[in-house]
């Protein structure tokens, strides 16, 4: 008996161990694997809420365009000298100088001419494209003599005195 149950050690450890093995191969053969992980979608996800701004209002503006200031006519004062020109239409200017000596086209311009003993007067009129008029841009003044304030108004009162004077002989008529 001593004999048998050496046997029955021996195939009882070997049993047990071809058991342990068996169930080692089952084990390894019924475990499935992990189910791969799905990359994450963002189109699923729904957008982050946006704050409500307020929509954008246009600038104010005015109904229509204001009309450019009217240019009195200026005083024949030498004080007020040519400085005033700019911007005069032709109606003002002759209100100031009377009627031009030379009157000529220069496209895109009209050139009025005045000319006194020491002086002489280039007017320059552009069309104004918001009053479709006709106004001064440009003046060139051309003196004898050299060109200082004290000329330039001197030239001022020879040819506004002109005006002065035309004036004053029609209206004695």
């Amino acid at each position: 008996m001593v004999r048998d149950m050496a046997t029955a050690r021996e195939y009882g450890r070997a049993g047990a161990l071809a058991g342990l093995c068996l169930l080692t191969l089952f084990a390894a053969c019924t475990t499935a694997p992990p189910p791969p992980v799905p990359p994450p979608t963002t189109a699923s996800l729904p957008p982050p809420p946006q704050p409500e701004l307020p929509s954008p209002q246009p600038p104010l503006r005015p109904a229509r365009k204001p009309a450019a200031p009217a240019a009195a006519p200026a005083t024949t004062g030498a004080a007020d000298g040519f400085e005033q020109l700019t911007g005069l239409d032709q109606a003002a200017t002759v209100a100031i100088f009377g009627e031009p000596q030379e009157r000529t086209e220069a496209p895109p311009a009209q050139l009025w001419r005045y000319v006194s003993l020491d002086c002489r007067l280039d007017v320059y009129f552009y069309l104004d494209l918001q009053t479709s008029q006709m106004r001064v841009l440009h003046y060139d003044l051309t003196n004898g003599n050299n060109g200082n304030d004290q000329s330039r108004q001197k030239c001022y009162g020879e040819l506004a005195g002109r005006s002065d004077a035309a004036g004053s002989a029609a209206r004695s008529r």
